[in-house]
């Protein structure tokens, strides 16, 4: 057994290695492509953690994949001071078309009643799609679809598209509505982009496991791809509540974070402003604990650690305050989805709101993606937000 039991754990460690090597690079070569380059004032924390990974490679046992994950993380965190974090660079996220995709369902219902909530607050245009997906092709005469069958499911979609529209209409809204045939995930995130939507709300199954690796979901598709934030409302969620109380914002202490907090601000100005709730997740990645005791010395000091953390959590702070908002803030020991969903649960947030990473194919079939699996298993609705230095790079994906 022993013997079997030894090539498995290797090989484990090796791919688990390899994982965080490329974890490490895509975040790396993200943060470089967003310009957020390295601070003179930060050089010297730089040369240290290259230091401490130069000693610890002339180790024999010292793993390659681990050594350059861990020079790459080191380098990132330097980086990131709170000086750093690109509050200035704010964009007017005025909201003037709210996108609604719906395919009839509850959940549908539900993210109705949060993007008339939402239209009606900002005084927006409130534009509904619907996607017809295309009828399967039979070669068995028994089992092939009607010539006309496409046209009359296209026109019951119509007819069900004008009521939901006349619904709307009822709240005083302007509403247009908007109708394609293909794959949804596709051809919803064209219609927005047609209609000029400043905001995508959309229902989501929450597929989870071997489900959701195999087929994924029209919901994550549109996360990853809209060029607007998108609020994405579970079956559990209820209507939106009236005022909204609280909402839960993660930060990673990026620009990234920062224009998710923008987006939180212009979403909620405006009327009753609910509290926020702004957390980071303090966790080491596992392939990088092997060296805190000599790459990472300080942030093997929890006290330390978090001081330092709420200090760069200070600009965001002040930039929400000044914006009207009660805050609180939390560094909460945990992985990230994990954090996130907690805190939201324990104080029944109605909202999360962060932004996306983008990440190439490979790490999101391997690790997933923070935001996803966040929209996947949050208890309330997720806003979230698409960095725009992102979008050329996934649409290339």
């Amino acid at each position: 057994m022993h013997a079997v039991c030894q090539p498995l754990l290797a090989l484990g460690e090796t791919l688990w290695s390899i994982v965080g090597l490329l974890v490490s690079i895509c975040d790396t070569m993200s943060w470089l492509r967003s310009g957020s380059l390295v601070p003179c004032r930060s050089r010297r924390a730089v040369h240290s953690g290259a230091m401490a990974w130069a000693l610890q490679r002339n180790r024999a046992r010292l793993d390659v994949g681990r050594s350059a994950a861990m020079a790459l993380w080191v380098a990132r965190q330097a980086g990131t001071r709170p000086g750093d974090i690109a509050m200035e660079e704010r964009t007017n996220w005025a909201i003037e078309t709210v996108f609604l995709a719906t395919d009839f369902s509850e959940t549908a219902d539900l993210a109705f009643e949060h993007a008339v909530g939402l239209a009606t607050r900002h005084g927006a245009r409130l534009v509904v799609g619907h996607v017809v997906e295309p009828m399967p092709v039979s070669p068995y005469p028994l089992l092939a679809v009607p010539a006309d069958g496409e046209l009359a499911v296209r026109e019951f979609a119509a007819e069900r598209l004008a009521s939901v529209a006349e619904s709307a209409r009822g709240s005083g809204l302007e509403v247009e509505t908007r109708l394609a045939t293909g794959a949804p995930g596709y051809e919803l995130i064209e219609l927005s982009k047609e209609a000029g939507a400043d905001l995508f709300v959309i229902g989501t199954r929450g597929l989870t496991g071997f489900e959701h690796l195999l087929f994924g979901s029209t919901a994550e598709h549109v996360v990853r791809r809209a060029r607007c934030p998108v609020l994405t409302v579970h079956p559990e969620d209820g209507p939106p509540r009236k005022p909204i109380g609280s909402v839960i914002l993660p930060t990673d202490l990026s620009s990234d974070a920062a224009i998710a907090a923008e987006v939180f601000i212009s979403v909620f100005d405006g009327g009753a402003r609910p509290k926020v709730v702004l957390i980071f997740a303090d966790q080491t990645p596992p392939y990088l604990e092997p060296f805190q005791h000599q790459a990472l010395e300080r942030w093997n000091q929890p006290d330390m650690r978090k001081d330092d953390i709420q200090k760069r959590m200070e600009p965001s702070v002040k930039r929400l305050r000044d914006a009207g908002f009660e805050v609180e803030t939390g560094v909460m020991d945990g992985g990230p989805v994990d954090v996130v969903t907690a805190e939201a649960k324990a104080r029944g947030a109605d909202m999360v709101v962060m932004s996306t990473h983008g990440r190439s194919a490979l790490v999101n079939v391997l690790l997933g993606r923070t935001a996803q699996r966040v929209v996947q298993h949050a208890p309330c609705p997720v806003l979230t937000v698409r960095p725009p230095t992102r979008e050329v790079e996934n649409e290339e994906h």
